[in-house]
């Protein structure tokens, strides 16, 4: 196998592992089988996430089954191709650790090149059994190991994260999040998707830590997102009750001002370089994918940015206004909301 299984990973092994898979061009030049194995929880979700995101670009179809189900005619289904006129089908095989039997079912899987198909098993624990791995080395799965980081990694984690979303973040914004978050891949990776969220469309430049702090703390990811959600879908009413919910709860003042701001740019944005191709839109906008996709569902050639540049206008003297002035924060916040709920 392409990986060692006998000892505890680092990340710099998973990032390295999962970096090897794409050098090269080619899908035929890609491993037929993958085992996906560790005890993070998080490495092992985004491993999954990206080997099914590469796999679908490049053609396949993307498929989930339990290792528990396995029986000789589905496993026989998984290894065949149906038809040489149909995609390839990307299995993922999940909770292989509780499948007792799937050595000595993958006895019957044909070697390398014989599958049909493109077989990723997923396994949670700290080693690989010596007969699974034995059958996995035999059908030469590539192995992608998924372990919490060394606290010496931790940088090189933030910064890799940060990059997979169009962050770029300077060392005391990297040490800030390290210092507030830990090592909790999940919070930190939750952490600059909302930060993602609220600079999104803003010319790239790397990030400090004065940048960040003002967006760090109770804020949660899903909270930014469904503002930003209901905004989209013209909730103006729920908008603004939920802001003066995360309010009373707490929440910081910058923080959702940041959220509107960036609503708005990004609106006007994507309004304006709506027609253009896929590729065109994403670098014109400059918004991650994932951003991207869900503004394109909500806009359309006809909508009518005005409004929105105003609001964008109010968000500049709001900000100025919250760092003079005693004026109720959800009473500046409110404001702008208005606006961009008044046509015209």
């Amino acid at each position: 196998m392409a990986a060692r299984v006998g000892r505890k990973a680092s990340f710099r092994d998973h990032a390295g592992a999962l970096h090897a898979l794409y050098e090269g061009s080619g899908l035929a030049a890609r491993p037929r089988a993958l085992v996906v194995y560790g005890t993070s929880e998080f490495l092992l979700n985004r491993s999954i996430e990206t080997l099914r995101a590469r796999a679908v670009a490049g053609g396949a179809v993307a498929a989930s089954i339990e290792a528990t189900t396995l029986t000789e005619p589905t496993l026989h289904a998984l290894c065949s191709q149906t038809s040489l006129f149909e995609p390839e089908t990307f299995y993922v095989i999940r909770r292989c650790e509780q499948a007792r039997k799937l050595p000595k079912q993958l006895e019957l899987a044909p070697a390398g090149a014989g599958l049909g198909n493109r077989l990723c098993f997923v396994y949670k624990g700290e080693s690989l059994p010596a007969a699974l791995r034995n059958e996995l080395g035999r059908l030469d799965a590539k192995a992608i190991p998924c372990f919490d980081p060394w606290p010496s990694e931790m940088k090189e984690v933030i910064t890799t994260l940060s990059a997979s979303l169009g962050l770029k973040l300077k060392p005391d914004a990297v040490q800030l999040l390290i210092d507030t978050g830990g090592a909790d891949l999940v919070k930190q990776h939750n952490e600059l998707r909302k930060i993602a969220l609220i600079v999104a469309g803003e010319e790239v430049r790397p990030l400090t830590a004065a940048d960040l702090a003002p967006y760090l703390g109770m804020l949660r990811e899903d909270d930014a997102f469904q503002l930003d959600r209901l905004l989209l879908a013209r909730q103006w009413a729920k908008a603004l009750t939920l802001t003066d919910n995360l309010l009373q709860r707490g929440e910081k003042e910058l923080a959702l001002l940041g959220i509107l701001a960036s609503h708005c740019r990004n609106v006007i944005r994507v309004a304006e370089a709506r027609s253009l191709p896929p590729d065109r839109l994403a670098a014109s906008v400059r918004l991650p994918a994932f951003i991207l996709k869900t503004y394109t569902q909500h806009i359309g050639p006809r909508t009518d940015t005005r409004a929105y540049a105003r609001a964008l206008a109010l968000c500049q003297e709001t900000d100025v206004l919250l760092k003079s002035t005693p004026i109720s924060g959800g009473l500046l916040l409110a404001r702008i909301i208005d606006t961009l709920g008044t046509p015209g």
